[in-house]
């Protein structure tokens, strides 16, 4: 029976630690919508969902969602009031208008969270990779080839 190579084992880490942050991030937007109640009709927040990939030897993870999703915080950032902006009617005839702007909402729930994250994700590839997780993940590599055999 052939022993599991490190990279086999590496891989099989890598995939574990990427799943799990995907839910973790999944979970933590979900959580912001709701607080944040950004949420039209239930379908941004129902359709959030996570996949992991491989190309090759690279590893990845993908979050899938509404673009519209994107749209609303992109949204916020667009338009910045100007500092040159003039009442002219108050310049001119003296007339006040009614200057009550409503705050706008805080729409932002990607960024902040999906970036936010990546230092966390990066500590966990950098460091809870130890001798116990390499035996325990080497186990289930040998469990596999025995099964399959």
């Amino acid at each position: 029976m052939a022993e599991p190579t490190r990279e086999d084992i590496e891989f099989l880490f890598q995939e574990e630690v990427l799943s799990q942050h995907g839910e973790f991030v999944v979970d933590l937007l979900q959580d912001t919508l709701e607080k944040k109640k950004i949420i039209f009709e239930g379908d941004l927040h129902d359709i959030l969902d996570y996949e992991t990939f491989k190309r090759g030897i690279q590893r990845g993870l993908r979050i899938s969602f509404f673009d519209y999703g994107r749209f609303i915080e992109i949204r916020k950032h667009k338009k910045k009031p100007s500092k040159m902006e003039t009442n002219t009617n108050q310049l001119i005839w003296g007339i006040k208008e009614n200057t009550m702007k409503k705050k706008p909402k805080d729409v932002s729930w990607y960024s902040k969270n999906v970036y936010g994250s990546l230092n966390r994700l990066i500590g966990i590839l950098m460091y809870e990779f130890t001798d116990y997780e390499l035996a325990r993940l080497k186990k289930i590599i040998t469990n596999k080839i025995e099964t399959s055999l």
